[in-house]
């Protein structure tokens, strides 16, 4: 039986797309017009710290982190919805 893949966290995929684009927190704070040390706690590894200030982050703020990580909305969107009910977060 062929092992299930674990889904990678918010801040992973984060990461990974800042590395996949060979870009730096401050390049990508100037794009988003997001401080660099936010994006830098968006990335990480606590979840207590990133993952509810990425929830609790309003829909603009979403979409600007998004495009300047080059993600799908989308696809970003998932994860938090995800990483929210593990957190059980939602009801």
């Amino acid at each position: 039986m062929p092992r299930q893949k674990k889904p990678i966290s918010v801040q992973q995929l984060l990461r990974e797309s800042r590395s996949k684009q060979g870009a730096t927190l401050r390049t990508l704070s100037a794009h988003a017009g997001i401080s660099n040390a936010y994006l830098s706690q968006l990335e990480a590894p606590s979840v207590s710290t990133a993952t509810p200030r990425l929830l609790s982050t309003r829909w603009l703020m979403l979409h600007k982190i998004a495009v300047a990580y080059g993600i799908p909305f989308a696809e970003l969107d998932e994860r938090l919805l995800e990483e929210a009910q593990r957190l059980k977060l939602l009801p």
